[in-house]
């Protein structure tokens, strides 16, 4: 049973809640997961130099708020101004001043885009940014100009992205990802070359050498890669892996080829190629699923 006083331990089952919720994206996860950031944030009052996980509790209950929109327009309403109501306090209590502050200013930015206010998210994003410049952040405002076409301002927020790894030395798995996440912005926004050229470079990063070659067509970097899948189940192009390619390329080759056939308007086998590099490298599941969805 949990110590009703051990603020750590019940922060970390709101932190385990809160990964869960947004696995299941249930309502009823999410609904638990609120209760017990506010049994934390009941805590929290009161206590003295608490604003690092003052600002993390509200952030915390301000996304689950979000994740509980009804769909009635006057319900939701109500529900968004609660969640930016326990922002605005959030930011209060930490003042705007302190480091802090860009978790309460992502939490507006947030909930300005839940009320569809577009330029008012974007103000709190840039505020939140100059606060903690970190790749998720800059991420999250490449995807708003993304959605809305601002082309120009996306490939800013992508160039900073890039800024940012060089100064902060990232692992290879966050440069891999966020390598991905971008040639997804860039292809979501009609970009295809620039996704492509995205997907050169991080091959180039993976495999020195060898991001200069032209992308495999994606039945060639299958046939290198056959001894490492079975056939397709059931004519959805889905494939079984039994064995991982040593190098890695195999994956990228084949979502490369994909968008050659994306460009050349084979839907079927643009769809075949992002299947087989999903299956063949699960770190591309994200990038292929997106991918997939965009195909007419």
């Amino acid at each position: 049973m949990l110590n009703p006083d051990d603020f750590q331990t019940w922060y970390l089952l709101g932190v385990l809640s809160y990964a869960l919720a947004i696995y299941t994206t249930k309502k009823s996860d999410w609904s638990k997961c609120q209760r017990i950031w506010e049994i934390l944030l009941k805590m929290l009052m009161g206590q003295k130099d608490s604003n690092q996980a003052l600002a993390s509790v509200y952030g915390y209950l301000v996304e689950c708020h979000l994740a509980l929109l009804p769909d009635e327009a006057k319900e939701r309403d109500k529900k968004i101004a609660v969640a930016k109501k326990l922002a605005e306090v959030s930011l209060k209590a930490v003042t705007e001043e302190a480091s802090e502050s860009w978790i309460p200013l992502r939490s507006l930015a947030r909930c300005s885009l839940a009320e569809r206010k577009l330029p008012s998210s974007v103000d709190f994003y840039k505020k939140a940014i100059k606060k903690k410049a970190s790749p998720p952040l800059v991420l999250e405002l490449a995807t708003i100009f993304a959605q809305n076409g601002e082309l120009a301002s996306l490939q800013v927020c992508l160039n900073f992205l890039s800024h940012l790894h060089q100064t902060n030395k990232s692992n290879k798995e966050e440069i891999k990802a966020d390598f991905l996440r971008s040639a997804y912005l860039h292809y979501y926004s009609g970009q295809v070359d620039k996704s492509m050229k995205v997907l050169e470079d991080l091959r180039r990063l993976e495999v020195p050498g060898k991001g200069n070659k032209e992308p495999e067509k994606p039945e060639k970097a299958k046939g290198k890669a056959k001894a490492a899948t079975t056939g397709v189940v059931g004519g959805g192009g889905a494939t079984s892996v039994t064995e991982k390619p040593a190098d890695g390329e195999s994956g990228l080759s084949l979502l490369l080829g994909g968008l050659l056939y994306f460009k050349q308007s084979q839907w079927k086998l643009a769809e075949k190629a992002f299947r087989d590099a999903k299956a063949l490298d699960s770190t591309l599941d994200f990038v292929c699923e997106e991918y997939i969805k965009f195909l007419p």
